[in-house]
This record gives C-alpha cells, sequence and structure tokens, in this order.
C-alpha cells in the first residue's frame, strides 16, 4: 500500500508540474479564484476534483483518482464547462484483480481537452490492470487533444489504435510501462502536428512492425525509445524505415538508451539535424569505424551519450565531424585507454570555442596512465579542461598528473619514416620487409592506420585501427634495438628474461578470457596480473635500464626481430 501511495503521489506531482500554466501552489487555491458562475466544484465533478489555472481562470484540469470509468462518464454528462486543459485518469488500485477498464463511446460527453492521460497502475509485480478504449471514445475532442499518455497498462484487448483517429492535432505521444503493446504498429496515420514519440519500458514492442509514420505527413523530431529491451535489428529496422520515408531530415532527437543492443545503429549517419543521441545503459563493447559521423552541415550535435555501456575500446575513425559544442558521455564503461587518434580532433573542435561548450566525460573508467597519455597530459595539456572526469586506475585524476613524469615517452612515428633496408636473415624480419607488407595492406584496404611506436623497450609493434585478425599466439622478440626483457643478451645489468619471446598477453585463450575480454599489459604481460606486472616499468624486467636511444627525427638503419613461431598474426 505504501509503494501504491508513493506511486500515486508521483503521478499528480508529474501532472501537476507538467501543466502548462499550473501554479505550484494550486492545492490553495482559495474560492475567489472561481468564477460567479462557478461551473468547476465538487458537485459538478464529483467523485473527481476540478481545479482552475489561477492565471487562467477559463483553463480548468479535471482528475479522477478514485472514480469508475462509468462515474467518469456521468461527471462529463452533467458538466457544464466545455474545454479543459487536462483530463487525468488513474485507475482505483482497489479495485479487484483482473479490472478491465473498458472505455466506452463518448467517454468525455461532448467535452474537449487539450492534453488526456490515463493512468493504470501496478501492484509492485508483474500484474497490470486491462485497458480497452472504444474506438469512439474521444470524438468529441479529437481534433483537440495535442498530448495524450497511456501509462501502466495491460493493453492485451486493445486490438487497434483506432480511437486516434482523427487526432490531427496531437503534437506528443507517451506509451511507458504498458505490456503488450503489439496493436501499436496499427496506429492510425495521419498525425500531420507529431513531434514527440516517447514509448519506454513497454514490453512486447520488438514484437510488431513498427508504424508506419512516413505516411503522417508529419515532421517528427523526437524518438524516444528507451528500456523496451529491443535488440540490434529491432532498433536498425526501425530507423532504417524512418530514414526510407524521409523523418531523418526532421528528427532531432533519438533515445534508444536500455535495451539489448551490441553494436552503434547503423542508420544514425543518415540523420541530418541530429541534436541528441541517448545509447546508455546498453551492451556495445566497441565503436566501429564511421558509427557516429556528423558531416551534414545541418548537424549541430548537443548530447552524444554512451554512457553504462562494456566500451573497451574505440576506432580511431568512429567519431567522424563537428563536436565542438557536443557533450559527449562515456561513462562507466571499461575504456584503459584515452588514445590521441580517437579523440585529439574531437578535443581541438571543443577548446576552439570559448567558453567551451563541449566536453568528453569519462568518469568511472579504468585508465591505465602510461605513455599512452602523453600525447594529452605532455604534448596538448590545453585539451584537459574539456576532459572530465579523468581518472587512473590508480585514483589520480588526469589533471593531477605531471607532464615531466611522461619525458620519456615514446614519439610515435610513421611507417615512412623507415629506410628501405633489404637485409633479412635467421629469421629475422627486416624493416624494408615490414614497410611493404604494410604498404599492400593498406593499398588493399585491409589495414585502416598503421603507426609504430617505441614503447615499454619491448618491440615496435604495428597498432592496427581495427580487429583485423583472430588468434593470433606467435613468438618472437626485438633484438635491434633491444627489448627490456631481451637486454641481458648484451651484457645489461639487467634480469635474464628467458621467457622474452612470449610477451603474448598470456596468449590468445588468456586474454580474451571473461576477466581480460581482450585487454592486454602495456608491455605484453596478461593484463589481469598484479601491477607492476613483470615487465612493466618498476617490474622485474622494467628496472629503468634504456636499451637504445634515439634523437627526434634520426633514421633508423635497420629493425632486427626474431620470430621463432609465427602462428599467424603480423609483427
Amino acid at each position: 500500500m505504501g509503494n501504491y501511495h508513493i506511486y500515486m503521489v508521483g503521478i499528480l506531482a508529474f501532472i501537476i508540474a507538467a501543466d502548462v500554466g499550473l501554479s505550484a501552489e494550486m492545492d490553495t487555491i482559495s474560492d475567489n479564484n472561481t468564477t460567479a458562475e462557478d461551473d468547476c466544484n465538487d458537485e459538478y465533478y464529483s467523485p473527481c476534483s476540478c481545479r482552475r489555472d489561477r492565471y487562467n481562470n477559463q483553463s480548468i484540469f479535471v482528475v479522477c483518482s478514485k472514480a469508475s470509468v462509468t462515474q467518469v462518464r456521468d461527471v462529463f454528462r452533467r458538466s457544464t464547462h466545455p474545454q479543459m486543459y487536462s483530463f487525468s485518469f488513474l485507475a482505483n488500485h482497489n479495485d479487484p484483480p483482473m479490472t478491465i477498464y473498458s472505455v466506452p463511446v463518448d467517454f468525455l460527453a461532448d467535452k474537449r481537452a487539450t492534453r488526456i492521460s490515463l493512468y493504470g497502475y501496478s501492484k509492485g509485480s508483474s500484474w497490470l490492470p486491462k485497458l480497452a478504449i472504444d474506438s469512439l471514445a474521444f470524438r468529441s475532442t479529437n481534433a483537440n487533444v495535442r498530448f495524450l499518455e497511456l501509462s501502466y497498462w495491460d493493453l492485451l484487448l486493445q486490438t487497434d489504435f483506432s480511437f486516434l483517429q482523427g487526432f490531427h492535432g496531437l503534437e506528443q505521444l507517451t506509451l511507458s510501462f504498458n505490456d503488450n503493446l503489439a496493436a501499436f504498429q496499427y496506429l492510425p496515420v495521419p498525425f500531420p502536428a507529431l513531434r514527440s514519440l516517447y514509448i519506454h519500458h513497454c514490453s512486447d514492442l520488438k514484437q510488431a512492425p513498427f508504424p508506419n509514420l512516413t505516411l503522417s505527413n508529419s515532421n517528427l523530431e523526437e524518438l524516444s525509445m528507451p528500456y523496451n529491451d529491443l535488440d540490434d535489428q529491432t532498433v536498425n529496422e526501425t530507423l532504417a524505415s524512418l530514414v526510407a520515408g524521409g523523418l531523418s531530415n526532421s528528427i532531432s532527437s533519438i533515445d534508444v538508451s536500455g535495451n539489448r543492443l551490441t553494436t552503434m545503429p547503423n542508420q544514425i549517419a543518415f540523420f541530418s539535424h541530429l541534436t541528441s543521441l541517448f545509447v546508455t545503459d546498453n551492451s556495445i563493447s566497441w565503436i566501429p569505424s564511421s558509427s557516429i559521423s556528423l558531416t551534414s552541415p545541418h548537424i549541430n550535435m548537443n548530447f552524444l551519450h554512451l554512457n553504462g555501456n562494456n566500451i573497451i575500446g574505440i576506432d580511431s575513425d568512429a567519431f567522424k565531424g563537428n563536436f565542438s559544442t557536443t557533450q559527449v558521455g562515456l561513462n562507466f564503461n571499461r575504456l584503459t585507454l584515452f588514445e590521441e587518434n580517437v579523440f585529439k580532433d574531437m578535443l581541438e573542435q571543443m577548446v576552439s570555442i570559448q567558453p567551451a561548450i563541449g566536453s568528453v566525460i569519462v568518469s568511472s573508467n579504468a585508465f591505465v596512465c602510461g605513455c599512452d597519455l602523453a600525447w594529452l597530459i605532455r604534448d596538448h595539456r590545453h585539451l584537459l579542461p574539456v576532459v572530465k572526469g579523468g581518472v587512473c586506475s590508480s585514483r589520480m585524476s588526469f589533471e593531477e598528473l605531471d607532464p615531466q613524469s611522461f619525458v620519456g615517452c615514446y614519439e610515435q612515428t610513421t611507417v615512412d619514416s623507415l629506410t628501405t633496408d633489404n637485409s633479412s636473415s635467421n629469421g629475422a624480419f627486416s624493416a624494408a620487409t615490414a614497410k611493404l607488407y604494410i604498404l599492400q595492406l593498406i593499398e588493399t584496404g585491409t589495414m585502416k592506420q598503421t603507426t609504430l611506436l617505441m614503447n615499454c623497450g619491448l618491440a615496435i609493434a604495428l597498432v592496427v585501427s581495427g580487429r583485423l585478425f583472430g588468434s593470433a599466439d606467435g613468438h618472437g622478440m626485438m633484438l635491434d634495438p633491444p627489448s627490456r626483457s631481451s637486454m641481458w643478451r648484451y651484457g645489461f645489468n639487467v634480469p635474464p628474461n628467458y621467457n622474452e619471446n612470449g610477451l603474448n598477453c598470456g596468449g590468445y585463450g588468456v586474454q580474451f578470457n571473461s576477466i581480460n575480454q581482450g585487454r592486454c599489459g602495456e608491455c605484453g604481460d596478461e593484463w589481469s596480473l598484479p601491477r607492476p606486472r613483470a615487465n612493466d616499468e618498476g617490474g622485474i624486467y622494467g628496472t629503468g635500464i634504456i636499451g637504445q636511444t634515439y634523437a627526434q627525427a634520426s633514421v633508423m638503419d635497420s629493425v632486427d626481430c626474431r620470430i621463432d613461431v609465427e602462428s599467424f598474426g603480423l609483427l
């Protein structure tokens, strides 16, 4: 009972707050606010209640929270006020289970309303009252209704939505916390004035085709479908139908949060006027190339929220276009790297406007604040003000990191900086051979972006944008320049690592188990090992001794690697 009272108070508060012009002090309105011809009193409206807008005496609000359907119809038959701003019906929670609320013909008699809200209830279980609305229930007001809401109902008996026939002025339709919504596919059209469609916490929405709103000749602006248990296919088919019907040119806000998405919707790029995109609380692990393309000159994105997913990686070209005024939310994900090729261009756009409006919010991720963050902390510290909530796994914020601690980190060098040394022997893989192979991959489109990185003194590794390869469990090592695990071979005073050729993130089975989930230690160790791991700085082999030093912009004559077992993959 207590939960129901909370629910009722919440509904009533929502009704009062939502009605434009209704004062927060309405419950204390005195009789002085009524006219001499008092047609908003208990005599006319009991057991319902009637209140006037204190700023517009002719605008009334009728709430029926303890009345039966028959009593409500009788109220409107005897009342004399022809026009309501708002009519709200709340099912009586004291009615027996399995009660059917049948809304009859001419439910409002000859009265008209701008806003109609019908609320069922939930008794803390999956049981909802059943609702069945006659096709002529609202014919007296179908041309006047601008806002309609149906919430907390079992719509199993509602075989169609014909009661909305003729609602040509309907601007907002809200369906929330309903079961058995299959009849929604029969939504009558047209709705030329429809601007906002809110459907949330409804079951069975995925079981029926989305209604053909393209026949409505509407300029739909907001499509909100959160927490409906929708899968990738359903969301993509829904958005594709809107694109095909031309509504992609009018929709400015899309919300598909809290569903069962595992990938970004593939139709987003076609919505040329988006200002808000909410894809929070899904199960998206990776943001692939061109997922979010804001290349249309009409797009001025304000909100892009990808919070609460399981995102572990983002392709370098996943975000395209202008993000200068966008609030990008990536909170509560599983990102470990804040990468330059993903975020730098976006951040530069944001700081180009002062005071900055846009930002990238990344709280509650487990960032490994190693050399991969040098680009931001050391080289582009002016971008930090638009990075919000960045915290390392050590619990130190990005702002607290000392740029001097990144002085020894690598400089990025493109493949073209390598010389064409043709020497290769005894299993060594020369720079020229690597360069030729890489250029072939790029030319054929197999590889999208390649960068050479000097990091951890481990190896020169080709970092590929995208997940191009499956299982790769090879064995090899960097000999010239030597990795920190191989320096013992060349007389350096360091502990020998006899497993120097096996720094493969623990192997494919370990790297992609339920704990590591594709993540790898910065220097090749298994990701989940306690830090510092053996090959990390401060670990057994991370002694701080440098294997080789190069001047910036100098040319490396050769790079030697020894491959013991290639086992697929690419060096």
